[in-house]
């Protein structure tokens, strides 16, 4: 801690500057005045004048120092109260249980706090004043090292709660209830609401060192505007140790890696046995199932993300937004025009920010481990799944299809969560997607998966036509085909095929990210796909115009004849 000099009365320098910057001002407005009443004297008078308006400019700018001056004070009385303060709390190093840890961890975070909140009010009061530049220099380096040893011990201590009540996160349903009751004290059952509530301190503090640390850095950065983005390094803290424990889950049973968090003891992910090893041949199946079921299943985001960090997040900043009230009230310049950077405004757009961000970010995180997995283990690059040696080419086509799936799942849980969308959602906490990571990139594997896709689609489309279309079978000696007619629909099922085929084909487009990926896709597969209905359709329409014209005009046909039926069918079409 830097040594600071405690011998200077605020107060008192307060009131003595401000008098001077009095002082100075009525000089100000006097030379003024004096340059107004001789503006019509002689050359010699009009050179007193000149006089007069080198005196205005020299007090202008005495005066802009005393107010730099002023500001300096305010900033070294925040800085002096902020000592006093820690000076109480100086033995917060002595802890040595868990109970003494945490209450340091609140001492700790406090001091945080409150030299955050110092450097957020004088973010822009420096001016010319070099002496109140090098003292912010120094508070926020002093607020840097302070931060960083906090943090530290709040990750560590959060991290053994984590392990100590809820060991099979993320493996089951009843660990991530027990997560989202310890962060709201208020649903703790009461034989465990001290050990949780000891947990939602360290998390609350957490949470506090992450939104006071991000709105430093917020108005060190830029000024407040409409545009705010978060840094690309941008970390969320509580987040990242809740993912912890399903990465390291990850890394045993996909990567065959082990650490002291998990062991060979854990449970297995979505049924697959712990001693089966993960084979390329249904690995993307296997990996993505297992996020799922921790996600949907075991709630590790529908109950600890959405109804437990979320409201700890907005619990926190609304305490902080009342404390910052409550320190305006104290302090009648806190928000002054001339202080800065209003806190609480800061405060209100990180919590606008915030809103959502532990969902999309939890999101985020599980793309980007799944994304590790596949490429840790070569997918897609593997010999086995691609390349002359390539034993069987629907393992790959298999894998590109959960690429799919798991980027579709990912899209609703957001549309769910966020209801627009991705919309008014910051560019760098977008989920990974997998079809842009592993798919569009290499152009041969695109166009060989895109003339698959047509390739089957139009056999499926074939198929059904042979069955039934007439126009597709073989015809009798009498020229009609052997089709039921009395069991043809109106519209008949190549109809409803195709339109199935055209829904997933648009789909699979709308799932590429970048505009050439989907114009490939329109012109490899949907293109094909719609020629070749339209093939079989006029096939179709042109027999039913010859048997039309071949009917025998001296019958009469009843309202359920085959071909007025079918003439029906046609126009339909």
């Amino acid at each position: 801690m830097m040594a600071m000099d405690t011998t200077i009365d605020p107060a008192a320098e307060l009131a003595k500057a401000q008098s001077h910057l009095d002082h100075l001002i009525h000089l100000q407005q006097k030379a003024d005045d004096d340059q107004a009443d001789g503006a019509n004297d002689t050359s010699h008078e009009n050179d007193a004048t000149a006089n007069d308006e080198d005196v205005a400019t020299s007090l202008y700018k005495r005066a802009i120092e005393a107010q730099d001056e002023i500001q300096f004070i305010k900033l070294q009385r925040d800085v002096i109260n902020l000592v006093n303060d820690t000076v109480k709390n100086s033995q917060r190093d002595g802890a040595v249980n868990k109970g003494e840890a945490e209450v340091a961890l609140s001492t700790a975070k406090d001091q945080c706090t409150s030299l955050g909140l110092v450097l957020i009010r004088h973010a822009n009061h420096h001016g010319n004043n070099i002496k109140s530049r090098q003292l912010y220099a120094k508070l926020t380096s002093w607020y840097a090292n302070l931060h960083k040893d906090a943090r530290q011990m709040a990750c560590n201590l959060f991290r053994s709660h984590l392990q100590k009540e809820a060991p099979e996160y993320p493996s089951s349903q009843q660990s991530s209830t027990v997560i989202a009751e310890a962060f709201s004290s208020s649903s703790a059952k009461q034989h465990q609401q001290q050990q949780q509530q000891s947990w939602s301190v360290v998390a609350k503090c957490l949470v506090e060192l992450q939104i006071i640390y991000d709105a430093v850095q917020l108005v060190q950065s830029q000024p407040i505007d409409d545009n705010k983005h978060l840094l690309p390094q941008w970390r969320f803290d509580i987040v990242d140790e809740l993912c912890r424990p399903i990465a390291e889950r990850l890394r045993y049973h996909f990567l065959g890696e082990q650490s002291g968090l998990f062991t060979a003891s854990a449970s297995s992910p979505g049924g697959v046995e712990s001693d089966k090893v993960s084979t390329m041949d249904r690995l993307p199946e296997w990996l993505f199932r297992y996020l799922r079921e921790i996600m949907d299943n075991h709630g590790a985001h529908s109950v600890v993300i959405i109804e437990g960090v979320q409201p700890l997040i907005d619990a926190v900043v609304d305490s902080l937004l009342v404390r910052t009230q409550f320190l305006s009230e104290e302090n009648d310049d806190i928000d002054s025009p001339d202080s800065g950077f209003s806190i609480r405004d800061v405060l209100m757009e990180l919590k606008q920010m915030y809103y959502g961000h532990s969902s999309i970010y939890f999101l985020r995180e599980v793309s980007r481990m799944a994304r590790h997995a596949l490429r840790a283990n070569s997918f897609l690059n593997h010999p086995d799944m691609v390349g002359s040696e390539c034993r069987d080419h629907s393992i790959a086509l298999r894998g590109i299809e959960q690429l799919f799936l798991f980027d579709d799942l990912l899209k609703k849980k957001i549309e769910s969560d966020q209801g627009d969308g991705l919309f008014g959602i910051d560019p760098i906490l977008y989920p990974v997607r997998m079809t842009d990571t592993f798919l569009t990139p290499r152009e041969d594997l695109l166009l060989w998966w895109m003339g698959d896709e047509r390739d089957r689609a139009i056999v499926r489309l074939k198929k059904c036509a042979a069955s039934t279309l007439s126009s597709c079978q073989p015809q009798t000696e009498e020229g009609s085909s052997p089709t039921n007619i009395a069991n043809q629909q109106l519209c008949p099922p190549i109809t409803d095929l195709f339109a199935a085929l055209l829904y997933s084909s648009r789909s699979k487009a709308n799932a590429f990210s970048d505009l050439r990926s989907q114009q490939m896709y329109v012109a490899n597969v949907v293109a094909p796909l719609c020629s070749e209905y339209l093939e079989l359709m006029h096939g179709e329409a042109t027999l039913l115009r010859q048997r039309l014209l071949a009917r025998d005009t001296t019958k009469s046909y009843s309202g359920s004849d085959e071909i007025l039926l079918r003439m029906c069918w046609s126009g339909l079409v």
